[in-house]
């Protein structure tokens, strides 16, 4: 199997995976994607920012709640104003005591606010982008490890190849020097064939090397390691037969950039709006009730007060 076909089989085994066919993915490229999801730090980077738009949301939603303050509080008055009303024995009328006391508690309710509707119409736009920023990026994890996985079960096979090649060669290799001895073989031959087992020890180290460069690779992205653990039970065992118009379409009505170019092109929307609604009106109902001192002709009783 060529890289093509290899690279091919990938594409396809992740849009099966999209697609909810994952039985055909053999279980340990799922075991690593799935570990790379767990230790990829850029994964969990976004993933806070997910959980943190999903916040952002919730608090836009308190807009529309009301809101509360109680105030606790007293006021010593010196010197206390008084009048003196004049009778026959002058008689002193203090307005305001001398120690205010006020408890009370206020409430405003927001009855007409656009801008709260905009807050939150944003921010949940945010949350859908920063979600399809996430599922961009698994999709491109997950598809960088399966390339990196059947590339290795591509270099096992290729490995195998060029032993077998080798053994066939060192066959000839004791053939041809047997030859030589008898007369049949020139020592040509003998050269020709050493030469062409050199290169193919040579090409099978590079293998190796590339075999190992690839194990790094998928070890960096999923936290393994170890080597070694990839095995090629599975490439042979589906052939797929996938319409050129069934990707396209497939591919049109999922793809990640166009999710999130629509997401942005909403946010701005969303600011738009806020924009406008700066010159549309807001209004609130503010409610407040306690006790408190200082009513005549009682000023020093404390008295229940409320306001709309």
């Amino acid at each position: 199997m060529n890289l093509k076909n290899i690279i091919i089989l990938v594409f396809i085994l992740l849009l099966q995976k999209v697609y909810g066919q994952s039985d055909l993915i053999p279980l340990d490229l799922k075991e690593l994607v799935k570990q790379s999801f767990q230790k990829y730090p850029k994964i969990e980077s976004l993933t806070l920012l997910v959980n943190l738009n999903d916040e952002q949301v919730k608090l836009s939603k308190a807009g529309y709640l009301p809101s509360a303050n109680g105030n606790l509080s007293y006021r010593r008055l010196y010197p206390t104003p008084t009048i003196t009303i004049p009778l026959s024995t002058p008689v002193g009328l203090q307005l305001f005591p001398a120690d205010n006391f006020n408890a009370q508690v206020d409430v405003v309710q927001p009855i007409i606010d656009f801008n709260t509707r905009t807050k939150i119409g944003k921010a949940k736009t945010n949350l859908a982008m920063a979600s399809d920023n996430l599922e961009g990026l698994k999709i491109q994890l997950a598809y960088q490890i399966a390339q990196v996985y059947y590339s290795i079960i591509f270099l096992n096979k290729s490995l195998i190849v060029q032993q077998q090649q080798l053994e066939l060669l060192n066959a000839n290799l004791k053939q041809i020097k047997v030859k030589i001895e008898n007369g049949y073989a020139l020592k040509f031959d003998l050269l020709s064939t050493q030469v062409q087992y050199t290169n193919t020890e040579n090409f099978l180290i590079d293998l190796q090397t590339q075999r190992g460069r690839q194990y790094n690779t998928l070890n960096m992205l999923t936290g393994h390691s170890d080597s070694n653990y990839v095995n090629d039970s599975t490439i042979n065992q589906y052939v797929f037969e996938v319409g050129k118009d069934s990707l396209i379409a497939k591919a049109s009505s999922n793809n990640n950039d166009i999710k999130i170019a629509n997401d942005k092109i909403e946010i701005s929307k969303w600011d738009i709006s806020a924009a406008n609604n700066l010159r549309m009106p807001t209004m609130n109902l503010l409610a407040g009730a306690g006790f408190k001192n200082g009513f005549v002709p009682n000023i020093a009783t404390n008295k229940f007060n409320y306001y709309a």
